[in-house]
């Protein structure tokens, strides 16, 4: 009898055990059956913060204050008292739309120049072609919304400013170059490819100009297309 009890309670023993091990350790069941072993879930790998975005708005900002100069110095050169004064803040204008890399500005200027050498990495610091390179690296909404803003209205054809900045700028001044009837040269200005493309004209206008009279018409219509570009700027996000 004592024999039947010491099994018995080993038996007990055992099923206790087992239930308690059982309790603790639960296997899992593959698809075909098998007992999977539980592996613990890799650490969720750090944000990595893209700054492709803050770095176009910035550059945006960086413009728009080298638009609103241009801007100011026009409207010096409309209500300048002398002539040589009123030239003075045309080139100053000039200074802040077309960018002279021989020359060095606190402002880069809004677009390439004529002596502009495209196939030399980091010389070029001007507005449209850093904002182009920035839009296409950030992608996404803003970089796109950037490129349509400086195709139209900004510059135009933004292929003949990368290809050849020098014959876009010959084609400005061709187009006003021995013209000083002012219909005439509202009509031509006009058939330039952007309001930034128009507004160098006028200033190029405004610097050649004779009397200071016309230094100030000149002066006014290239704030007019200045503002358009603007306008356009500030609708994109990051550039106020």
């Amino acid at each position: 009898m004592s024999r039947f009890l010491g099994t018995h309670a080993t038996v007990c023993a055992l099923a206790v055990m087992v239930t308690a091990l059982a309790a603790c350790t639960e296997p899992t069941l593959s698809a075909d059956g098998g007992v999977e072993e539980d592996i613990e879930a890799p650490p969720a790998p750090e944000d990595v913060v893209d700054t492709t975005d803050d770095a176009l708005a910035e550059q945006l900002s960086v413009t728009r204050h080298t638009v609103a100069s241009a801007i100011e110095q026009l409207g010096r050169a409309a209500e300048a008292d002398t002539l040589p004064a009123a030239r003075t803040a045309a080139e100053e204008a000039l200074a802040l739309l077309l960018d002279d890399p021989a020359t060095s500005s606190s402002t880069p200027a809004l677009l390439p120049s004529e002596s502009a050498e495209r196939d030399v990495a980091g010389g070029q610091d001007d507005g449209l072609t850093t904002l182009l390179t920035l839009a296409r690296d950030a992608g996404g909404s803003l970089g796109g919304q950037t490129i349509e803003v400086l195709r139209d209205p900004i510059a135009g054809d933004l292929g003949a400013w990368e290809r050849d900045a020098a014959g876009v700028i010959d084609g400005v001044r061709g187009a006003i170059t021995g013209n000083r009837d002012l219909d005439d040269l509202e009509e031509e200005v006009r058939e330039l490819p952007g309001d930034a493309t128009r507004a160098l004209a006028w200033t190029l206008l405004a610097i050649d100009a004779n009397d200071r009279d016309a230094v100030a018409a000149y002066a006014e219509r290239g704030v007019v297309h200045l503002d358009f570009v603007l306008t356009a700027l500030d609708q994109l996000p990051g550039a106020a």
